[in-house]
């Protein structure tokens, strides 16, 4: 009532009988401009207020609006004309990715099935990291470890097996071999892209699994932001950027911290646990003619304390990362160096007081990359071609002789051909290592436009992941009152090797847009610490390369938009096996998602998510599952004179079955956002962005 009081008072002046009248707004009630308005055989665009009039009409006749990247929500009339309401399609004008062939190219033109989410889409999840996002919208299936956090799954493959990228450089700060998506904060974040399956040809080891690409927004304009996050379980926290930006220079800065009392990985919370989570940001970006010179750093921190048993666990972790880009832009294509340096700092401590125990050794990780790539784009498709050269450090009084050392070369060379009806792309890789020497790295993509709305994606390809320091050179001994262990490292031990094959189906069928994915891949050498008996009263582990495991499954997803309403569903199947006969651990079997929301006003929506997991084995060889769990979180969000944002998350308000580590308990929070400009973050994203 209150927007069509509004749409009336601006009307209301330049009513007439015989003229038909109105205005255009998006669902945050800012004008649009330039939209197409078609009365009859009649077409006219509207102005720099939205507005538009048509005189000598005197029927009341509903008028039809078409604005590229946007779909119609309502049409409805008011006291003087008609009001029509249109929501933002951010994806519907084909963006540019860089993940599939490592340069920029339309999304339509990519070999690669690219599944694509904006900082809108992210942020409406409420989460407060990338990890709450991301398992939210059901892109992954997260693997938990109390105090090493929550690290992504795709495709049945985890810990080291799935690739995090941010801007292009691995983000590979482990603890126990897992990445934590939740040390990554969404502030700042442009978009995320996944592509799942063997992408070792452009990424190197590790990616196995596939890639998640984290792409940072550059500096745009004159912005500040600020935001405030306070609810249950001592949740607290608060954070703010400011970016300030033009045609040639750019800057860009953020900062944060976050307080919990739970722990990443920790289903329950106890009286002593309690969690630090800060970060913060620098993006420099200066592009005088075709050079353009780029700085990016991004430091991450974490303190964790809980309790097991009658001792206190400590763990305190630090990442940073530091990238500077000069590149060369020319018609086709562009050439760019770049050097890439990552330091990760890992300390675990235990202590019979709350109060930790001095700092004691730390692990410390390095690593220095160089890389030159060049990328042309011609009438038959473009080149991705590049030469990376890096070295990586640890230190640890965990390793057997206190530091490793490993040096890498690598080149890489993917060729995009169009072809009638599709596009097919080969790509090979020369990957060399200090420890094993070289080796070849194959793989062939292809798309096919099977129909005019429709696109068959299939790929073949061999992937790798070298050891890590600690599974060649670890020496670590646990002992409690019933024995202990013991987990030794083999320096023995070869790179894990797979070939896999994924294919993909997408296409759109009235408001639905879907998609089917089907993937396998057989490992060789897969790494895992087996039993090798007993020494000193103590269970003897010792890393080995398994001889084979098989990993297969498929996935089915779905979105449509009704008018106010976006609904979708996701759906998995998987199945992995070990020599053994087992399953491979922390994999559930069958697990789906959905979504939900709701936008009854231009400034208020709400939206809910829901998860399902099947029974999930627990070990490799144990033949105990974890039962069935299911939740359901939510979120709504009210906009309030277009520069402040106010939200409600209930994570876990709804949930039954198992209490899965991942999952945490029952929590509510508030999230209060204030931006200098108006926020434009009420796109939808389909699936994939296709």
């Amino acid at each position: 009532m209150m927007v069509a009081l509004m749409v009336a008072l601006t009307l209301g002046p330049w009513v007439a009988a015989d003229t038909l009248r109105g205005v255009v707004q998006d669902t945050a009630g800012r004008p649009v401009a330039s939209a197409l308005v078609s009365i009859g055989a009649k077409e006219l665009r509207t102005d720099a207020a939205g507005r538009w009039v048509l005189p000598g009409s005197a029927a009341f006749e509903p008028p039809r609006v078409r604005v590229p990247g946007y779909r119609v929500v309502t049409v409805q009339a008011v006291e003087g004309g008609w009001l029509v309401v249109v929501r933002p399609e951010a994806l519907a004008l084909a963006p540019l990715v860089v993940t599939a062939a490592r340069r920029p190219q339309p999304l339509s033109d990519a070999s690669a099935a690219v599944s694509v989410w904006d900082h809108a889409a992210l942020r409406r999840t409420g989460g407060a990291s990338i990890a709450d996002a991301l398992e939210r919208l059901g892109v992954v299936v997260l693997d938990a470890g109390v105090g090493a956090g929550l690290g992504p799954v795709l495709d049945g493959l985890g810990e080291q097996r799935v690739l995090v990228l941010l801007d292009g450089q691995p983000w590979d700060g482990r603890v126990g071999g897992r990445i934590d998506l939740s040390r990554l904060p969404l502030t700042g974040v442009e978009r995320i892209e996944v592509v799942r399956g063997p992408q070792s040809v452009l990424f190197g080891t590790g990616a196995m699994g596939g890639v998640i690409h984290v792409l940072t927004r550059p500096p745009r304009g004159r912005d500040l932001r600020a935001s405030v996050r306070w609810g249950s379980v001592g949740q607290r926290g608060g954070e703010l950027a400011a970016e300030a930006g033009g045609a040639r220079v750019g800057v860009a800065a953020a900062g944060g911290w976050q307080r919990s009392g739970l722990v990443p990985g920790r289903g329950d919370v106890d009286a002593a646990g309690k969690s630090d989570r800060g970060h913060g940001s620098l993006r420099l970006e200066w592009m005088p003619s075709a050079w353009r010179l780029r700085v990016r750093t991004l430091s991450a921190w974490d303190r964790h304390r809980w309790r097991a048993g009658s001792l206190y666990q400590f763990v305190d972790d630090h990442e940073g990362q530091a990238q500077v880009e000069l590149a060369r832009r020319f018609d086709t294509g562009e050439i760019a160096a770049r050097f890439m340096t990552h330091a990760f700092q890992h300390r675990f401590r235990r202590s019979a007081s709350v109060a930790p125990p001095d700092p004691g050794p730390a692990e410390r990780h390095r690593r220095e990359e160089g890389e030159l790539t060049f990328a042309r784009t011609d009438a038959a498709g473009g080149w991705s071609l590049g030469l990376e050269a890096g070295r990586q450090t640890l230190v640890s009084d965990r390793l057997i002789a206190g530091r490793r050392t490993r040096t890498e070369l690598n080149v890489f060379l993917q060729r995009d051909w169009r072809v009638p009806r599709g596009a097919v792309t080969p790509g090979l890789r020369w990957a060399w290592s200090g420890d094993w020497g070289g080796a070849w790295i194959p793989r062939l993509a292809s798309r096919w436009d099977v129909a005019p709305a429709t696109a068959l994606f299939v790929a073949v390809g061999r992937s790798y992941r070298v050891p890590d320091f600690k599974e060649q050179g670890i020496a670590f001994v646990n002992r409690n009152a019933g024995g202990g262990y013991v987990v030794e490292g083999n320096p023995d031990l070869r790179p894990e090797d797979a070939w896999g094959a994924t294919a993909d189906l997408r296409g759109r069928a009235g408001p639905w847009r879907w998609e089917l994915h089907a993937y396998g891949q057989r490992l060789r050498g897969l790494i895992t610490a087996v039993y090798a008996g007993e020494r000193d009263g103590l269970s003897l582990y010792r890393y080995a390369n398994v001889e084979r495991a098989t990993v297969w499954g498929g996935e089915a997803a779905a979105e449509a938009v009704f008018g106010l309403w976006t609904v979708g569903v996701r759906g998995a199947l998987q199945r992995s096996r070990w020599p053994s006969g087992r399953a491979l651990p922390g994999r559930p079997p069958l697990h789906g998602t959905g979504r939900l929301e709701w936008a009854p006003a231009p400034s208020l929506a709400v939206a809910v998510y829901g998860r399902w997991l099947a029974p999930t084995p627990l070990g490799t060889n144990d033949p105990v599952r974890r039962p069935t769990a299911w939740r359901a979180d939510a979120t709504a969000s009210w906009h309030w004179k277009a520069h402040w944002r106010f939200e409600l998350v209930a994570d876990r308000w709804a949930a039954g079955g198992a209490a899965w580590p991942e999952w945490g308990p029952r929590r509510l929070a508030w999230v209060v956002r204030w931006g200098s400009t108006p926020a434009k973050d009420d796109a939808r994203i389909s699936i994939g962005g296709w």
